[in-house]
């Protein structure tokens, strides 16, 4: 079986592809040293067939070579706060009609879309586990267009993951398939239905062809069995469903299909399906009425929700607190239930806030914390009876200050000024500080054995005048002093080693460095600065379109979507929305065109 699904080589191939050169360098790295080179077009690190795995073999490709542009039909030929000040509230400081698109990279996807697409394309059918390597987590988030690296690794765990899938396709056909006749004609039709799921568009004329002459072959030659095993493997492996190609119509804007894709890709972490598919092609997402009923439509489904949970979930790097390690016989208190109790508390409080409440403004001021038995003891409030209960706790003001992503920032005996501090520059002010200089790590010394400090005196003095830590430390350990008042697994505290603790810090806006008393006003500071308004909505577009918005355009698209947020008291949906129904989202630009 496996020798014909090699002769299936190009079962998907674009006509032209201008804009070659669009893929980004891709040398990003996030705060966690993370980093990989951004996805190549050419050459072994750009063509699946260089590992001799796959039965296609070249990324989809024109005349002008790799990158993104139109297909043709047939393939065969070819703050404010104290001391602040903000814009009027709602005002964006850029016309709408700026708004305009980048030029974006060739994206592959990552083995997690992957993973969820089988969902969209084998309807009905349980897929097995699958052994894939996991994408990489850039810039913050694991979506981006560099996560997915072409590696053997991925090549040969795809190879054999995709046959797992063919064969558990093939062996519970009733489960998913239209047709279960071992026939030519059913054949041919599932070949179709397949493609069109994996290629997030109607095959073209040239590939149908090619498909059904590979199709044909393999039936007489093996059986039905073995050819429909064949056939969902080629086109499984084929360019057209592991890269997200777009090629855009004749007026600029991105087909029907090509906006289905982006749409599902951004709002559900996966192929579109067969209903959204049909919509686009009934013209449905080709005006802004029907595109803003179907976004509303997929934010309610569950899957959106998803969604926006794990936006949030790789904005503040929720998978800390699970991580976190802290020593036994200075918080004897931090046991496996109590971490897991951290996690589900602030994943309960994420929930209440986006669907509940339906504001990322009561994500940022809340004093409503979500406690069971663990949680209620650390903060040594009244139990709840089981489960998770809602309650309102003295010292607590939104994100900042919730026990768990408290937690997340601290390690061995002590908490972290410098890791809380890095949490609010780069997560909520989008201040990029770039790497530490060598040998930084190693300058903070464990505090002196018998020495009654703070963390703060310690820190102090690490970071005095004359080290090479005190330029950017000045701003690190300024901010993240102010949550001084929270231990390590985020109790509030008032004492440290027997000192009265200080928690004055400062927040550097644009308008200048306002002085804060602690976390309370620190928070109360992010919740009404358009900072981080404009911030957390670059966050969300690079979750969106998996690159930094790197044009005027795409800048102007991010100040009115903090506007619709000042607008709108921070509705989540709204937000979206907003993003979906821009330019930026429905158009394709040209590498001539579009400032870089």
């Amino acid at each position: 079986m496996l020798g014909l699904a090699l002769v299936a080589c190009n079962v998907g191939e674009p006509d032209r592809v201008p804009g070659k050169g669009d893929a980004e360098s891709g040398d990003g790295k996030d705060p966690d040293g993370n980093g990989g080179d951004g996805p190549s077009t050419s050459g072994d690190d750009g063509d699946p067939s260089s590992a001799g795995k796959t039965p296609n073999d070249s990324q989809p490709e024109g005349p002008d070579g790799p990158g993104t542009g139109q297909r043709g039909d047939d393939p065969a030929g070819g703050p404010g706060g104290p001391g602040a000040s903000d814009p009027v509230a709602g005002e964006s400081l850029c016309d709408a009609a700026d708004i305009a698109p980048d030029v974006l990279p060739l994206r592959r996807l990552t083995t997690a879309q992957f993973k969820r697409s089988l969902a969209s394309i084998f309807p009905g059918l349980d897929v097995p586990d699958l052994s894939l390597p996991a994408p990489q987590t850039i810039d913050g988030f694991d979506n981006g267009v560099s996560s997915q690296p072409n590696n053997a690794l991925l090549i040969d765990s795809e190879f054999a993951a995709i046959d797992t899938v063919a064969s558990a396709a093939v062996d519970n056909l009733d489960d998913w398939a239209s047709c279960t006749q071992s026939t030519a004609a059913c054949l041919n039709q599932l070949a179709s239905e397949v493609a069109r799921l994996a290629f997030r568009r109607a095959p073209t004329s040239g590939e149908t062809q090619r498909l059904e002459t590979f199709a044909q072959e393999a039936l007489e030659a093996d059986g039905f069995d073995a050819a429909l095993h064949d056939v969902l493997q080629s086109v499984l492996l084929s360019p057209q469903t592991l890269y997200r190609t777009e090629f855009g119509a004749q007026t600029g804007a991105l087909t029907g299909e090509e906006v289905a894709t982006r749409l599902s890709f951004f709002l559900w972490r996966q192929a579109p399906d067969a209903a959204l598919l049909d919509a686009a092609e009934a013209g449905e997402l080709d005006d802004a009425a029907g595109l803003a009923q179907h976004t509303r439509r997929m934010l309610d489904d569950e899957r959106g929700q998803a969604t926006l949970e794990d936006f949030v979930g790789q904005w503040l790097k929720l998978d800390r607190i699970s991580q976190l390690q802290l020593n036994g016989d200075v918080y004897p208190e931090l046991t496996p239930q109590l971490r897991d109790s951290l996690r589900q508390s602030l994943e309960s409080y994420v929930r209440w806030a986006l669907w509940e409440e339906n504001s990322l403004d009561a994500l940022l001021r809340s004093d409503v914390v979500f406690v069971d038995e663990a949680v209620a003891d650390l903060l040594e409030i009244a139990a709840p009876g089981d489960g998770f209960e809602m309650a309102h706790v003295e010292h607590r003001h939104g994100l900042l200050t919730q026990p768990g992503l408290l937690a997340s920032t601290s390690h061995g005996s002590v908490h972290s000024p410098i890791l809380r501090g890095l949490k609010v520059l780069e997560g909520f002010l989008c201040v990029s500080l770039g790497a530490p200089p060598p040998g930084a790590a190693a300058a903070i010394e464990p505090k002196p054995e018998g020495e009654a400090l703070t963390t703060r005196q310690h820190v102090e003095q690490t970071h005095s005048a004359g080290s090479t830590c005190v330029g950017c430390h000045q701003l690190i350990d300024g901010v993240g002093f102010a949550f001084e008042n929270y231990d390590a697994l985020g109790r509030y505290v008032t004492k440290e080693d027997g000192i009265d603790v200080d928690s004055s810090g400062l927040v550097p806006l644009t308008s200048g460095i306002v002085e804060v008393a602690d976390g309370i006003e620190l928070s109360q500071i992010v919740e009404t600065s358009s900072e981080v308004r404009q911030c957390l909505s670059e966050h969300l577009y690079r979750y969106a379109f998996g690159v930094a918005p790197r044009s005027a355009g795409t800048e102007c698209l991010i100040e009115n979507m903090a506007a619709t947020w000042a607008q709108n008291g921070g509705d989540p949906g709204a937000l979206m929305q907003r993003l979906v129904e821009s330019p930026a989202f429905t158009t394709l630009a040209s590498a001539e065109g579009t400032e870089q």
